[in-house]
């Protein structure tokens, strides 16, 4: 089971940023829990981060 986290925004210009910061540390972070990501150019112009994160465990309310 994982969760799928996706943001669009077709008018955000995006500037990787030195590690540990911005889409560096996501970048970073992500593998880390055996996570994948995905960034670039949206389909309809603007940026395109999707993350797919792994769950563990049981949900607490």
């Amino acid at each position: 089971m994982s969760i799928r986290i996706v943001v669009a925004d077709p008018a955000v210009r995006v500037r990787d940023n030195a590690p540990g910061h911005g889409l560096g540390a996501v970048r970073e972070q992500v593998p880390t829990v055996a996570g994948h990501l995905r960034t670039g150019p949206a389909a309809g112009g603007g940026f395109l981060v999707e993350a797919r994160l792994p769950v563990r465990g049981e949900a607490t309310a």
